[in-house]
Parts: C-alpha cells; structure tokens; sequence
C-alpha cells in the first residue's frame, strides 16, 4: 500500500531540558554512533566510527562514573579487556542487550564483530568463542525482548543474506527463517511480545518492510510496504496498538538528494508519513516508552540539526532544547527509577568552542 501524506502541525518550542548527566570523553577521529542503553540504563554501549582508520570501536560506559571500556574480539570471544584482554579488531559493532527481564543472560550482549581472516561473526560477551561460526557475513543481531533463549540475525552464509533464528536452549545450527529470491534481509526487529519479527528486503526493485507474524510458527513472510522508495530500520512501539516506525528514502529531483522521511504503519499494512526531512538513525525510529511518541533528529542544518519529539498520532513536532548541536544517532532508556534518559551522538554542547568529533552525550527527558 502506497503512504499517505499526514498533515503536519507547526513546530512547537520545549523548555530547555536539564544540562547532560553524563558526556563521554573526546575521541579524537572517533565519531559516536548507535548508543544503547542496557535495559534498566546503567550502561551506555555506543560506537566510535575511525573513518580514516577503518576501524569502528564499541564502548561501554557506567553511567554512574568510571571511564568507558572498549569491546574486543580477540582469540576467544567478546568483552571488556580486563575480562579477555588483546587489541581489537577494525570492527566491532551492532551490539544487541539482552532482555531486561533475563536470568540466565541478564546484563550480557552480542555483538558482530570482524575475526583474524576478515570474516564477520557473533560474539556473545558470556561465550568466548564466536555463537554460530560459519563462512560468510553474520550480522545484525536482534535479542528477542521477552524469551533470553531466542536471537534472530542476518547471514550470508547462505549466499544471498538470510534472516536465522538461534535458540539458546537447543543445541544445534540456527535456523534459517527466510529465503525470499532476489532479496537480502536486513534490519530485523522484534515485536514487543516477542511473537514477530519485522525486516527490510534488499532488492533490485526496492528496500520495502516485511514481516514474519509468528516466528515460532515459522509463517510465511509477507510484504508490508509497497514502494519504489527505499525503506530501513522498522522499529515497533513498546506499548498501545501495534504500530512501526521506519525511515523512508524519497528520491529527490536532479542532483539534489534524497530525503528521509518518518513514517508509521500498521501490521495491517496502512502507511503514514509524519515528519519530512528527518536524519536516519542507526538503530531506527526511538519510540518513548509508552508508545506516544517517536524522538527523532530533524534535517535542518540553520538549527544545527535539533532533536525533537513527534506525537504519533497527529505528527506535531515538538523541538526539545537539548543544548547540543550537530546531532545524529540517539537512543532512549528508562531507568529502574522510573527516569527516562536521551542519550545522543553530537558535536558538541551550545557553548563548546571546539566541535569536530561527535560524542555521547545523556541527559534526563520529561515525558
């Protein structure tokens, strides 16, 4: 189904949030990408991009104090370096936490991380050696968020790029759950009651959101979007009706290029454009934890590219005054407090003098 335009209400103006709780220090050539806080939020894991070194480094930080350690993957699996030790490899990425309500698993990750001859596995930080070693790219990890035992991920393994599903509490080859032809499946998200699993296809004719309704059931996939533009990163709302958010990139008119537009569909199939012009982030629309509203960066570099919260019903765009200039990636958490944090990758707070690597900076966020 074709997306409709949504009207937008005007622009509101917020209230200047509080200052940052929490900053990471300065990387010089590392850009910050992809936070995400551990359920419960007392950690941020984020990403430094090198670009001239062609290496991506994940972080963890204690959000109480204490410097952020880095994510390595050497002889013997993922951690913090005081745990397994040895230099990292030139990428070390898409770190998934497991649910907040696990046992066996609680406060433990996986991550995708690049192995001495080149090639792409899982990590997990609680198993030393790679989860489901095969040749090929394995990627994309998606812990379900109600059953520890189930991790979905992207694998070339079967020469086209594949969805499989890893069930922890059976031994044994993941199984694959995808074969669609011609299409290479990305961006795999989980349903808050852990039942579905929404993806993108990568095809010749277009990147569009599809959907397996009941993964244990092994149904069939099925197309949720219909459009010659390019669709990525679904996420679903943790709370109400079951609703996704997803970017969508509209082909702009002769050199100019493309736009990305927020939209919002059902599993129904019925599509909505609420904002457009916003900047993509690496995890995919944050949804606030009841279900209300999507926090997202809007393109518009006059204000130095502004977070804002977008109602999801009637996509009225509230500008938040975060005080941070130059934003990309961002990341919502919620502390076993009840507070919910903003953690987003910028250049710099208003007042900073020198602004050229983005870092993370978090910062408490009314509801």
């Amino acid at each position: 189904m074709a997306p409709t335009s949504f009207v937008l209400l005007g622009a509101l103006a917020a209230p200047a949030l509080a200052g940052p709780s929490w900053v990471a220090p300065r990387r010089t050539g590392g850009h910050c990408m992809a936070p995400s806080f551990e359920p419960g939020a007392e950690r941020l894991a984020y990403a430094l991009n090198f670009h001239e070194d062609r290496r991506v480094e994940t972080l963890l930080a204690r959000l109480a104090g204490g410097e952020p350690e880095s994510v390595h993957v050497g002889p013997g699996g993922a951690g913090a370096p005081a745990a397994f030790g040895s230099a990292g490899p030139a990428v070390v990425h898409g770190l998934t936490w497991a649910p907040g309500q696990a046992l066996s698993f609680r406060g433990h990750y996986v991550v995708s991380a690049t192995g001495p001859g080149g090639e792409v596995d899982l990590y997990s930080s609680q198993v030393r050696d790679p989860l489901v070693p095969a040749p090929g790219h394995d990627g994309d990890p998606s812990w379900n968020p109600v059953d520890e035992s189930l991790l979905v991920f992207s694998s070339a393994r079967s020469g086209e790029g594949d969805l499989y599903l890893v069930d922890f509490s059976q031994p044994g080859d993941p199984t694959r759950l995808t074969s669609i032809d011609g299409s290479s499946e990305v961006d795999a998200a989980w349903s808050p009651d852990g039942r579905s699993v929404a993806f993108v296809a990568h095809t010749d004719a277009g990147d569009n959101v599809w959907l397996m309704d009941d993964v244990r059931a092994a149904s069939p996939p099925r197309r949720l979007t219909a459009d010659t533009a390019t669709q990525v990163r679904p996420t679903w709302a943790p709370a109400g009706p079951a609703r996704l958010a997803f970017y969508q990139y509209t082909p702009g008119s002769g050199a100019a290029l493309d736009r990305v537009d927020l939209m919002v569909a059902t599993p129904q199939g019925g599509v909505r454009k609420l904002v457009e012009g916003v900047v993509p982030d690496a995890h995919g629309p944050a949804w606030t934890p009841d279900g209300q509203h999507l926090v997202v960066v809007l393109q518009d570099s006059s204000a130095f590219d502004p977070v804002a919260r977008v109602e999801a019903r009637s996509g009225s765009v509230e500008r938040l005054e975060t005080g941070t200039v130059g934003n990309r990636d961002l990341a919502l958490g919620y502390t076993r407090a009840g507070t919910l944090l903003l953690a987003v990758c910028a250049q710099g707070e208003t007042g900073d003098t020198q602004r050229d690597f983005r870092r993370a900076i978090v910062m408490p966020l009314p509801e």
